[in-house]
This record gives structure tokens, C-alpha cells and sequence, in this order.
């Protein structure tokens, strides 16, 4: 997915040539006898040569006010003063007046149509201003009168990458520097082109080179900062990008550069205080509001992201980038329709825009339009063949999809295109566990050794590796990586949330428990007796993560009037919905006491709007959100004739497959302490459900369906009050969307070789057990 602006070369891409020489040339001097009277020169009346010379020394000196008042003296009596023009023409353009510098040179090369230096400062000027092909015509004309003038070369070239002509652009670099050997910018911009070009090791070279002739050069170690970052030399770039800062405290560029890479480091908090920093040196630029809220939307902080991406949009209404990134986080909020409309905005603005299609294919797969996600994918590859994350992506929803084979290659491909994107063969071998080839497992082994990725990247390689050694019965071996893995994702859920601890979650977890004890009890369940909507339409499958309930599921939708939702977080939104549905903003608790049946049957049937939504013509739809359990007393007060179906495991093949799941949204997975705390929690809260609440729950038990599957199935499509149909036993067969981690598992015939897998571990993790 995009989440910002792609890095771009954060440098002095241009640069002037020495200043004219004050040595009375008829070209530089004009009416070189005319007196004229300085302000503030104690000699009085000197000749305008005599104060060309003078304002060049303050230029020099860096006394660019004084030298720009004596230009301006000059340009007085004589308003076609060659040098005046040129010389504040230069100093328009150093202080960022670009509109004064070009009118000062273009007037400058209209005095003097052969002036070569002039026509390549001007050519400097335009590409400040973005206008690549006039900068192209002014340094080429510079180059038809003066061939040995380096500059024009340098600030042609970068008027070539600019128009994407990169061949040429790193053609006229080198050019330039076989004119000038020593030239700093020319080796720093070239560095610039060859990683464009993908050469990120000869690039490396260049900003070192530019570095070892300039070292004070703030721009040079920018761009070697994004040459390392692109070669996964992460420290490296971050080292580099704070060396610019030490030079150049306020270089907006490399402060955005520094967010970047914090970012890809997981270093959410920093990341987002480096954006912040940029917003408040370039409140007007639509590109840094975007970068803050991606990094604002990674720390989880989306309201704030979204304000961001919206901000940026004022600023730049066309903006395809922050329109895409908007959707995205409206995706992250389960605000599918917003998402995709964003989306389908940014690409109506840019339909050559790889990225977007991409992201509109991730709010599709969520939305559960798993074709079109497919072809959404494939037009971003189309359009951008080497694009590693759209292949990940695209393997996603083919195995989501039950194309297994297919999604393999994908995910192969996603590395053969980019060697450094290794998060398709964390999917690979997770998909293919025991059947991964042995080259494919040396070659991630490698990789994880290599120690170039970021602990995000390396957590979820060691999660595969587990799996393949799982899968070999090479259990010491996976024991091993999972250790690693989670002990890696601790760390990045602590650097993504300051404020993260399992010690403080686990304690939040049993208050909040005890909250939902204290407030739904027998009375509130008799005080709300008949308030809800009488539908059996909606079907709850709740339990802990990995406890069966994607199987169960499966099993369902295999049904032909039942349709399977995924993972829907209509629950927990509904309940967090109701201080606004009251006009009050205290939390949602305190508004129980205050619900009539107006309120219930209002939150019900937007639930129930939601719903048909995602499918109007099927008599069942099943949500399968497990963590539902915790909203179970008050989705039945919505819904007192709806089913649930509590999915239950064995507790230490619960624990161990968690252990095992590289989960996006869980944090408590990783943590064996936490994932003790979770189970006794949900186990007290399960018992008080069945003795005060009115709920039509079936227990279904995971290592029964898998010794009697038709047994548990029928039972299944009879607690939901439907007719038995044998489809429901070729589950594994059923096309449809599944969106788990247990995707792929449930594409397969039943196996039991997850029953007491635990067992393979009591000794390698006794720490996951022990409390169990």
C-alpha cells in the first residue's frame, strides 16, 4: 500500500556558476563611467564599474542585502546593466524569488543573447520552478555557445531526470565531471539518476565521493541516506539523514526523510515528531501533511491521520496521493464505501497511478469483492511490473480466493522482482510449510541472518520459518523462530506505542471484564426484555482466536442460504455508537441504564443496514468476529432471536496456534503471560454470559468436528434454523472469500493433526503453558 510520497532527490539538483568577474569587462560593467552615489559607501561617487565590484564583494561575503541594493542603484541609471541583471537575478534566486530571477536573467539574455552563464542560470531558475523543458531549452542554448561549461551540463541533467530521461540525464552528469573532476553537486546528482536507474551501490559511491569534496554538504548526506535506505541499509540512513540535521537543523527534507526511514523502523512515535517538525517548516506543502498522516495512521491515531490527509487536499485539491491514503485509512476505520470512493477519486484523477490501483484493491479484498480486487491488482502490475507489493497483495487474495497455486507464484514473484521484499516469503512459506523447497528456506534463513531487514520484516520471516519446521517436525527448530518472532513483534509494538506494556494491558483487560460483569447482569437483561428486533437473520460465531471459528464458518457458508461476512467489527462500532445515538459523551457504559426501545431497535436495524449491504438475498448472514464474545449481552439485546455459536479448543493448541499467528491486529499474541491473562479472562466472562444472559448459544467443540465433521455439521445448520444440505461437507471446496490466517487451512480437507500439537512443544515452550 502507499502510506506517503515517494523519497525524491533532496538536493541542490542546480547549481550557479562563479560570479562574474569584476574585472570592468564591457560585458559585465555597462556604462562603466557614469558616477553614480552609493548609500552608505563613505567614499560617495564612484564610477558603476566601481560599484559592480562593490556589490560583489558583499555578495560574496554573504552581505546579500547590501550587494542587492547596490544592483538595484546600478539598475536605476542604467536598467540594461549586464551584471546588475545577472548578479540580482542570482540573488532572486538564492533567497527563493524565482519570479524576480527569471525576469532579472531572461531581461539579462535579451541584452546579451550570446551570455552562456546567464542562460544556464536561468535554465537553474525554471527547474526550481518546475518547468523541466524551458530549464532543458536555457541550459542546452548555454551549451550551444560555451560547450566546456560544466554547470550547464550538471543542471541539464537534471532537467532530463526530471522528464524521467534518466539515461540521458546520468550521461550529462558524468559529462560535467569530466569537465570538473572535483565537481561536488554533479557526483552528489548523478548519485541522484543512478538510484532512479536502480544502481544503488554505484549511487552510494557518488554522495560518498560529493561527501569527500564537500563534507559540509547537508544535501549530499540526504541523498546518500535514501540510497542506503533503498539498499535496506537502514541504521545507515538514519545516521546520515541526522548528519544532515547537525549541518542543516532546519532541511525539511531530511527531516522527511529521517520520519521515512523511523517509520520503517517502526519508530512510530519519532516517526511522527520528525513530520510534525516538517509541517511546522512547510505549513503550505500538501506533501508533508501527507507523510504525517501516514506515520499517524501506523501509530493507530486515524481521526488525526485523516485530518492530515484532508488538510493536504485543501492545500491540493488534485492530489491522487493523499486522496488514496485518505481511503486507506477510512479502511482502517471499516468504512469500506468511503474507502473505495476515495480511492476510484484518486484514480479518476490518476488512473496511471500503480499505487492506487493497489489500494483500491486492499479495500476491496475487505470488502469482500475479491474479483475485483484481482483485477485492480493486475491493472497496478500492468502498469508497474516490478511492483513487489501489489504481487504480495495480489497472492493474498488468490489464496483468499482457494487458488492456492496461484498464489504461490505471486508471492514468488513478489520476491523475484524485488529481493529485498521479503514479506511474500513470509506468506510463501506459511502457505507451503513442509512443502517449501529447501533452496527457498536456505535463501530466507540467509536473509534473516543477513540482518538488513527491519524487526517487522524479520518477525514475520521467523514466523514462516516455524512453520515450515512445524510442518518437518523439526520442532526444536520452530520453538526456535517463534521465540524470535514474537519476542521481535514485543518490540515492535512497544516502539510503535510508547505507552505499550502487557502488564497495564492485562490489568485494563480484567477491569474492562469486570465492567461488562457489573453492567450486564440479570436485571439489565429484564429491563430490556423486548426491546430488540425479533430476526434470526444475523448469526454470531465468538470464541478466541484460532479456536476453529474460520472452519466453522466455512462450514456454514458452504450452505446455500448462508452467507459468510468474515470478520466484522459492527459489534463493538455498534456499542461504541450509542453516547452519540444519546446526544451525551460519557462512555457507552453509562449509557445502558438509559436504553428504550426507540434506541435499541434504531442501533439494530443500522446493524441489520450494514448487513444487507454486504448480501440482501441470503436467509443466514454470519458474522465470525471471535472477540464478539466480549459484546455478546449486548448484541443479544439488539437481537434476542439471533444464534451464537461459541467456538471452543483445547486451551494449550489455542495458546500454541497463537503463539504461531503473526496476527495484524492482536497484540496480546506475542506475549505468553498475556495470552494467559486473555484466556482466563474470556473463560470467566464466557461462564457469566451463560448463567444471566438470554442468548442462544451452541458450544461447538473444535476436537469434536474434527472426529465427527458431519455430526457437528448438521448440528450446526439446525441451530441456525435451516434444512441440512451434504454441500456443507465440502467445505474445503467452497469459493469464497476467506480473509484469516486460516485461509489457507480451511481450503483443505479436515485433518487432525492439530489435536494435541501442543504436546510437540511442553518441553521447548514450558513458559506458554505453564499457567495453562
Amino acid at each position: 500500500m502507499l502510506y506517503g510520497c515517494r523519497n525524491r532527490g533532496m538536493a541542490t539538483d542546480t547549481s550557479f556558476p562563479a560570479f562574474l568577474s569584476s574585472s570592468g569587462s564591457a560585458a559585465g560593467a555597462g556604462n562603466a563611467c557614469t558616477d553614480l552615489q552609493v548609500e552608505g559607501c563613505p567614499a560617495g561617487m564612484m564610477t558603476i564599474l566601481q560599484a559592480l565590484d562593490l556589490a560583489m564583494e558583499h555578495h560574496r561575503a554573504g552581505s546579500q542585502a547590501l550587494a542587492e541594493q547596490i544592483y538595484r542603484q546600478i539598475l536605476e541609471v542604467d536598467p540594461h546593466n549586464l551584471g546588475a541583471l545577472h548578479m540580482l537575478g542570482v540573488i532572486a534566486y538564492q533567497d527563493g524569488r524565482n519570479d524576480l530571477a527569471i525576469e532579472c536573467l531572461g531581461k539579462a539574455v535579451t541584452v546579451k543573447p550570446d551570455f552562456a552563464e546567464a542562460h544556464c542560470n536561468l535554465g537553474a531558475v525554471f527547474l526550481e520552478c518546475g518547468k523541466s523543458r524551458e530549464a532543458m531549452a536555457s541550459c542546452q542554448e548555454a551549451l550551444r555557445l560555451n560547450p566546456g561549461l560544466a554547470e550547464a551540463y550538471n543542471n541539464l541533467g537534471s532537467a532530463l531526470r526530471e522528464l524521467r530521461r534518466l539515461e540521458e540525464a546520468a550521461a550529462n552528469y558524468q559529462q560535467a565531471l569530466r569537465l570538473r573532476r572535483n565537481y561536488a553537486e554533479a557526483h552528489n546528482n548523478l548519485g541522484i539518476v543512478l538510484r532512479d536507474l536502480g544502481k544503488l551501490d554505484e549511487a552510494v559511491r557518488c554522495h560518498h565521493e560529493a561527501l569527500r569534496l564537500k563534507p559540509d554538504s547537508a544535501e549530499a548526506y540526504t541523498n546518500l541516506g535514501v540510497a542506503l535506505k533503498d539498499l535496506g541499509r537502514i541504521e545507515e540512513a538514519v545516521s546520515s539523514y541526522r548528519e544532515a540535521l547537525r549541518l542543516k537543523p532546519d532541511y525539511a527534507e531530511a527531516l522527511s526523510n529521517l520520519g521515512l526511514a523511523l517509520k520503517q523502523q517502526g519508530r512510530l512515535n519519532e516517526a511522527v515528531r520528525c513530520h510534525q517538525d516538517v509541517v511546522r517548516l512547510k505549513r503550505d506543502s500538501a506533501e508533508a501533511h501527507t507523510n504525517l498522516g501516514v506515520a499517524l495512521k501506523d501509530l493507530g491515531r486515524l481521526e488525526e491521520a485523516i485530518g492530515s490527509y484532508q488538510q493536504a487536499l485543501r492545500l491540493k485539491p488534485d492530489y491522487a496521493e493523499a486522496l488514496s491514503n485518505l481511503g486507506v485509512a477510512f479502511a482502517e476505520q471499516g468504512k469500506l464505501n468511503e474507502a473505495v470512493r476515495c480511492h476510484h477519486d484518486a484514480l479518476s484523477l490518476n488512473p496511471d497511478f500503480a499505487e492506487g490501483h493497489n489500494n483500491l484493491g486492499s479495500a476491496l479484498v475487505q470488502r469482500g469483492n475479491l474479483a475485483e480486487a484481482v483485477t485492480s491488482y493486475e491493472r497496478a502490475l500492468l502498469l508497474q511490473p516490478d511492483f513487489a507489493e501489489a504481487h504480495k497483495n495480489l497472492g493474498i487474495a488468490l489464496l483468499a480466493l482457494g487458488e492456492l497455486v496461484e498464489a504461490a507464484a505471486c508471492f514468488r514473484q513478489a520476491m523475484r522482482v524485488d529481493p529485498r521484499h521479503f514479506s511474500g516469503g513470509a506468506h510463501l512459506a506459511q502457505l507451503l510449510r513442509g512443502r517449501l523447497p529447501d533452496e527457498e528456506r536456505d535463501t530466507l534463513e540467509q536473509v534473516i541472518a543477513a540482518g538488513s531487514l527491519t524487526e517487522d520484516e524479520r518477525s514475520a520471516l521467523h514466523f514462516g520459518l516455524a512453520h515450515v519446521y512445524d510442518a518437518r517436525g523439526a520442532f526444536a527448530e520452530a520453538a526456535e523462530h517463534l521465540r524470535r518472532a514474537n519476542a521481535l513483534q514485543l518490540r515492535v509494538l512497544q516502539k510503535r506505542d510508547a505507552r505499550f506494556d502487557p502488564v497495564k494491558q492485562r490489568v485494563f483487560q480484567r477491569a474492562f471484564i469486570d465492567l461488562l460483569i457489573a453492567s450486564f447482569t440479570r436485571e439489565f437483561f429484564a429491563s430490556v426484555q423486548g426491546y430488540g428486533l425479533e430476526i434470526e437473520r444475523p448469526v454470531f460465531i465468538v470464541g478466541l482466536p484460532r479456536s476453529g471459528t474460520t472452519l466453522t464458518e466455512q462450514v456454514l457458508a458452504s450452505h446455500s442460504q448462508v452467507f459468510g461476512a468474515g470478520e466484522l467489527r459492527f459489534g463493538f462500532q455498534t456499542f461504541e455508537s450509542l453516547p452519540q445515538v444519546q446526544n451525551r459523551q460519557v462512555s457507552p457504559f453509562l449509557c445502558l441504564a438509559d436504553l428504550d426501545r426507540e434506541t435499541v431497535r434504531c442501533l439494530a436495524q443500522r446493524h441489520l443496514d450494514r448487513l444487507a449491504q454486504l448480501n440482501a438475498g441470503a436467509q443466514r448472514i454470519v458474522d465470525k468476529m471471535p472477540s464478539n464474545y466480549l459484546f455478546l449481552g449486548f448484541l443479544v439485546t439488539l437481537f434476542p432471536q439471533a444464534r451464537f455459536i461459541h467456538c471452543r479448543r483445547g486451551l494449550r493448541d489455542t495458546a500454541l496456534s497463537c503463539w504461531m499467528t503473526n496476527f495484524s491486529e492482536i497484540n496480546w499474541a506475542c506475549d505468553p503471560e498475556h495470552i494467559t491473562g486473555r484466556f482466563h479472562e474470556y473463560l470467566r466472562l464466557m461462564e457469566h454470559w451463560r448463567q444471566v444472559s438470554p442468548a442462544q448459544i451452541l458450544e461447538v467443540q473444535y476436537e469434536e468436528m474434527v472426529g465427527d465433521l458431519e455430526g457437528t455439521a448438521r448440528r450446526l445448520i439446525s441451530w441456525i434454523g435451516l434444512e441440512w444440505e451434504p454441500s456443507c461437507l465440502d467445505f474445503h471446496k467452497t469459493r469464497r472469500t476467506v480473509r484469516t490466517a486460516s485461509s489457507a487451512q480451511v481450503r483443505q480437507a479436515l485433518y487432525n493433526s492439530s489435536v494435541g500439537r501442543w504436546k510437540n512443544y511442553e518441553t521447548l515452550l514450558p513458559e506458554l503453558f505453564a499457567q495453562l
